[in-house]
Parts: C-alpha cells; sequence; structure tokens
C-alpha cells in the first residue's frame, strides 16, 4: 500500500475533489486494508471535529457582534494533516472529554465512519455495476441476450458475443479487450470468468489482483498485461505480454505458478506446457482504434497506430518510422532499444514516403547511408523493410549490412537480378565459401521500380530456415547449413562498408558497381524473434500506400 497516495486521495475526498479515477483508486484501497480503513476513519473524525469547532466560533462571533458575551468555545487539538504513516484509528477519552457536544462530535465520527464503510462496499451491493461497457467494434450479440450500448454500466451477469469486440473497463481499472465469439461473465469489479472465447487484459497498478478463471484454470494478475483463450475442445492457453500472472489450474488449484512476461502456456487435461507467446492474436486497444481510423479513410493515422503497436513489440530491436526529420539521426522507436542505438545519418535526403504527409530516407549518392551499432547474438531474426527501389545498377544493392565480418554476421540486400538476398557469414573470414546465402526469385522489376513494397526475410533458428517474403506472401524459403546465433554489431542501411576493407579478399575493382541501393526507404524493422506468415501479411495490410 503506497501510504503518501492513501493521505492524499483521503484529503481530496474529504475536499470534494476526487476524479472518477481518484475514486476507483480509493475504493480498492479501503476495501483491501484495514490499516487503510483506519486512516480514513480518524481522518473522518478530525474533519466532525474541526466541523465542530467552526461551527461553534461562528456562533460565538454571531453572538458577540449582537452584543452578548458567550464563552470561548474549546478548540480542537493542532490539526496536522493526515500523515502517510497509516496507524489504527482509536478515539482515545480525553478527547470526548474536552468537548462540551461530545455527543455530537461522535455522532459525527459515527456517520463518518457509516460513510467510509458505504464508500468502501457500494461496488459490491447486490445490484451495483462493475464494469462499463467502454468500446464497441461491429458488435452482434447472440440472441436472447443483453445487447448493452457503448457507455452503458453492466452489473454482475454473463455477456455473450456472437462476433465483433468489445472493450470492459472494470471498476478497479483493469481493461479487458474481448473478442467474439465469446462469452463472459463479469463477476466484480475486479474479476470475471471466460466460458468461452478469448480476451486481452491490461491492470494498472490500482487493480493488482485483477483475477480471469475459466473451467481449466485461473489467472492472477501481478501488475501484468495478458491474453486468455479457451478454444472449443476446452484447452486454455495463457498468454503474458507485460509483468507477471499467476497461474492455477483446475487439476492443482492450489499450486500456484508464475508465468512471466513474454511466456506462454497451454493447459490441457489437466496438463500444462510451454508454448510461444503471441501478442499478435490477441487484439488490443491500440489495434482497434487504429481499426476505427480506417473506418475513417485516416489511413496514415491508423499507420502510425500499427506502427507503435511494432515498435511497442517485445522482441523489436530495431524500428525506423522515419518521422520527425532530422540531419543527424533517425530515433530507434522500439521501445527495448540497445543504449546509442539510433542509426547516424552519413547522407541521404529527405522525401514524400508513402502517404502526404509521411516522410522517407531517398539514397542516391554512392556515399549515402545510415550507421547504426546493434550488439548482441540472436538464434533467430526478422528484417523487414518498406522500399522503393529506383534502379539495381549493383550485384549486392545493399539494405543493411554488417561489416565487422565476424561469424554469424548478416548481410540483407536486393540482388542485381531483383531477387531478395540474406547472406550469413558461418566460416573463418577469407573463405568465399564462408557465405552462406539464399535468394528469393526476382521479384523487383521494371513493373514494380518507384512503387512502393514490402520486403521482409525471417530466419528461424531452431530450424535454420530462411524464408523471403514480398508484399506479404512468402516467395522462397530454404533451410541453410548453420550453427550458432546471427550477429548485427556494426552495421549500414542502403550502403555497405566492404571494398578495400573487405578481409576476405581483394579490393574493389574499379569496375565494380557501388553497393549503395538506390531509392527510398520510409520504414524498418528488425525483430529477434521469427515472424509467421500471418504475422507478416498483418503488417502489409496495416502498412500498404493504397488504403487497407
Amino acid at each position: 500500500m503506497n501510504e503518501a497516495r492513501l493521505a492524499v486521495l483521503v484529503e481530496r475526498y474529504f475536499d470534494r475533489e476526487l476524479t472518477v479515477e481518484d475514486q476507483t483508486e480509493l475504493q480498492a484501497l479501503l476495501r483491501e486494508s484495514a490499516p487503510a480503513r483506519a486512516f480514513f476513519w480518524e481522518a473522518a473524525e478530525w474533519q466532525a471535529l474541526y466541523r465542530q469547532w467552526g461551527e461553534q466560533e461562528w456562533g460565538r462571533l454571531e453572538a458577540e457582534s449582537a452584543g452578548r458575551i458567550v464563552p470561548m468555545p474549546i478548540a480542537p487539538r493542532p490539526m496536522v494533516r493526515p500523515r502517510p504513516q497509516v496507524r489504527a484509528a482509536k478515539v482515545s477519552a480525553h478527547k470526548v472529554v474536552r468537548f462540551p457536544f461530545a455527543k455530537w462530535t461522535a455522532a459525527l465520527a459515527a456517520v463518518a465512519a457509516v460513510v467510509a464503510i458505504a464508500f468502501t462496499i457500494w461496488p459490491q451491493l447486490p445490484g451495483a455495476s462493475v464494469a462499463t461497457l467502454a468500446q464497441v467494434s461491429g458488435a452482434v450479440w447472440s440472441e436472447g441476450s443483453a445487447a448493452p450500448a457503448p457507455g452503458a454500466r453492466l452489473k454482475p451477469g454473463r455477456l455473450r458475443l456472437e462476433r465483433g469486440t468489445v472493450v470492459l473497463a472494470f471498476g478497479r481499472g483493469a481493461r479487458v479487450v474481448l473478442e467474439g465469439p465469446a462469452e463472459f461473465e463479469l463477476r466484480s469489479d475486479n474479476a470475471g470468468f471466460l466460458h468461452s472465447g478469448k480476451l486481452r487484459a491490461r491492470v494498472p497498478v490500482r487493480a493488482h489482483g485483477f483475477k480471469i478463471e475459466t473451467a481449466q484454470f485461473t489467472a492472477v494478475d501481478l501488475g501484468t498485461e495478458f491474453g486468455c483463450e479457451l478454444a472449443p475442445d476446452g484447452a486454455g492457453e495463457l498468454h503474458v505480454f507485460a509483468g507477471k500472472v499467476e497461474l492455477n489450474t483446475a487439476e492443482a488449484p492450489g499450486a500456484a505458478m508464475p508465468v512471466r512476461e513474454d511466456q506462454a502456456m497451454r493447459i490441457e487435461g489437466g496438463s500444462v506446457r510451454a508454448i510461444a507467446a503471441r501478442p499478435d492474436a490477441f487484439v488490443s486497444e491500440d489495434e482497434l482504434a487504429r481499426r476505427e481510423l480506417v473506418k475513417k479513410g485516416d489511413v496514415l493515422g491508423a499507420w502510425r497506430m500499427a506502427s507503435r503497436q511494432l515498435s511497442d513489440h517485445p522482441a523489436t530491436l530495431l524500428h525506423l518510422d522515419f518521422e520527425g526529420i532530422s540531419a543527424t539521426v533517425v530515433p530507434n522507436r522500439a521501445s527495448r532499444a540497445p543504449a546509442h542505438s539510433d542509426p547516424g545519418v552519413v547522407g541521404g535526403k529527405w522525401v514524400e514516403g508513402r502517404w502526404p504527409g509521411k516522410s522517407a530516407l531517398e539514397f542516391q549518392d554512392t556515399n549515402d547511408r545510415l550507421r547504426v551499432a546493434l550488439p548482441g547474438r540472436f538464434e533467430s531474426l526478422t528484417l523487414l523493410a518498406w522500399v522503393r527501389a529506383e534502379s539495381l545498377h549493383a550485384k549486392h544493392n545493399a539494405l543493411l549490412m554488417g561489416h565487422t565480418f565476424q561469424l554469424g554476421e548478416v548481410h540483407w540486400y536486393l540482388y542485381g537480378d531483383g531477387s531478395l538476398g540474406l547472406g550469413v557469414l558461418r566460416d573463418a573470414p577469407g573463405q568465399q565459401s564462408g557465405w552462406q546465402t539464399f535468394h528469393s526469385p526476382p521479384i523487383i522489376g521494371a513493373q514494380e521500380m518507384g512503387a512502393w513494397n514490402l520486403l521482409a526475410s525471417v530466419f528461424d533458428g531452431p530450424s535454420a530456415t530462411v524464408t523471403h517474403y514480398f508484399n506479404g506472401q512468402p516467395v522462397g524459403s530454404r533451410k541453410l547449413s548453420l550453427h550458432g546465433p546471427l550477429r548485427l554489431d556494426a552495421a549500414e542501411i542502403g550502403n555497405w562498408a566492404g571494398g578495400p576493407d573487405d578481409p576476405r579478399g581483394a579490393p574493389r575493382k574499379p569496375s565494380d558497381a557501388s553497393p549503395a541501393f538506390h531509392g527510398r526507404i520510409d520504414e524498418l524493422a528488425i525483430l529477434t524473434t521469427a515472424l509467421g506468415d500471418e504475422q507478416i501479411q498483418r503488417l502489409y495490410q496495416q502498412g500498404k500506400p493504397g488504403g487497407h
């Protein structure tokens, strides 16, 4: 319990300055903490004492103005504003004796106590609402079930959603995105039961302990964001996207299991096994907001919403949206970006990107490039970029190329024939056979020149498989002979620092074309996980310039 925060909320309560959010937070504190209730009672007593003293003093002044002499009322003890140190509220005997209207004072204190109790338990009273229907997107309710309107206050009971998505704002502050088809039961202002379907919950600190029950398991929040799914076959899944959740299964309800960030569990027939966490499989409020912008025709605004989701993905290492023009750096928007990973601008020209109002960086000169440092060793990688190629003048037209020539270094490029290539250095430098490469079929021809396209390459470490994508569709896959992690370290975007300094062999011949990319880039991302076909397709649909 945050004692200083409690003191602030109690002060606002008696000053009648509580916001709706403050009231919800204070309700939670009073309901869960006996010391907090004691503190509130003591503050209520002080309020009653000072109200009594003030009324007596006002009456005395009125009497004196009328020419009558009355005794000075005894003031209460000098008031100290409620302190953060919460202690048990005890009405000592001398408090009652010192005041001529002790019974009235005690009555006021009792009234304040009753108010405190009612304030605490009101959300749990029969018939009281426990949540609000905060948002609705394409919702169709099952026949015979209630069809609440947006903003409706919801009492405990079942919601049967045939299709669409709704957002439930619980009284304690938790927010749940429920996807149809689903059946969900509101249990209290901080708990619910998922009978079928799936949901995504975001739980602030004040709603700590938020609980979702299913027939297979119970998830108790420990300050987090998570997703729950109950499939038609009865199997359940719990995915934790941030923080930690306490998992209890129906087979062993007393054996709590912590599930941490980026972990997921499948619960079936009494068994629990780890699976890959899939944050993209559970709709978030940000995704709902993006869809609403699409409906309104604001494709740039919708992309910006999707872009923030990509930045916040737990596996995003680098995300360049090329928004916010700078002559020196392009900010790395990844929420978990390594320190000092904003690429430095060595050359290039700021131009228009996929939409009016969206910027991009144009690479035309042989020296144009961005330099970036991304230390680490990675089992899997996803590389993706929105590019507009103007020409393929070189054998390797660099998209992102490392230049330390260490084992596991990655080169990503458009080959001269229009194919997409990925190369990894697997053996000692100086051996040409040390580069393991895989090219897609040609995807950039005369028709694609000058047009925006999404290029993506995924390396799945466990299977050592590379898959290339063009505009959301897989265009080739191959297993490579690789052992050990990938690395990027010092790398360049839109160019390559090889050539005379290339330790693999002779200096670049004068006839060799520069590996600089000629064209525009207006988004580039690297994730330390292997995205799947559906995820790549979703990113294409969210970012394609022709609309959604």
